[in-house]
């Protein structure tokens, strides 16, 4: 991206029009027209005649991806929490992770992140996957005609699409062959059946 907005991507084709004219780059790189009607002095080692092989992962240039992995902290302080998204911009170039990731931009900030932290559908609170069946852990509670109980078997529907009051913290859930969704904080939910009633009173009266 440079001053006036315009941008090159990774693998976008251009002109040699002459040697490179600022400092940082005479001599060892060349200036480039490219069809936005963008120069740009570029290093001759990010250039190449034949196009460059696909990203590792498949993913392609412009994509959005989430971060799923730990937070990333970078050496100017800019953190990337899981959940993020960002914009792949090409492959990664740190040592560490060539081969193994691809780099993304963040506002203006740019990254590199391992292929297995990285996916294309916004992550869900607890970790959990739309589909998956889960066991409700949390009090009763009735909406409308619905209702949640303990030990009930729910089926995740998305991310929570009831804005006012609820956390990022919450899911839509439903009960398995069901058509009406039910708001269900993440915490409640279970992989695990939760023990009986009486063996979950018992337990919580003794912590």
């Amino acid at each position: 991206t440079v001053k006036n907005g315009k941008r090159v991507l990774h693998g976008e084709e251009g002109e040699v029009i002459g040697p490179a004219t600022i400092d940082t780059h005479i001599e060892k790189g060349v200036k480039l027209r490219f069809q936005n009607r963008c120069t740009l002095n570029l290093y001759l080692h990010n250039l190449c005649r034949e196009p460059p092989p696909a990203l590792p992962g498949g993913f392609a240039v412009g994509e959005q991806l989430f971060l799923i992995g730990p937070t990333a902290t970078f050496r100017n302080g800019r953190q990337v929490r899981y959940g993020e998204k960002g914009e792949v911009t090409g492959p990664a170039t740190f040592d560490t992770h060539i081969g193994k990731g691809i780099k993304l931009r963040f506002d203006n900030f740019y990254g590199d992140f391992f292929l297995h932290n990285l996916c294309r559908e916004q992550p869900l609170p607890g970790g959990f996957r739309v589909g998956e069946r889960l066991f409700y852990k949390g009090p009763d509670y009735q909406l409308a005609k619905f209702s949640l109980d303990y030990g009930m078997q729910v089926e995740v529907v998305g991310p929570c699409r009831d804005a006012a009051g609820r956390s990022l913290e919450w899911l839509d859930v439903m009960q398995p062959g069901g058509e009406q969704t039910i708001p269900c904080a993440a915490s409640n939910l279970s992989h695990a059946e939760p023990p009986a009633r009486s063996a979950a009173a018992e337990l919580s009266a003794a912590q």
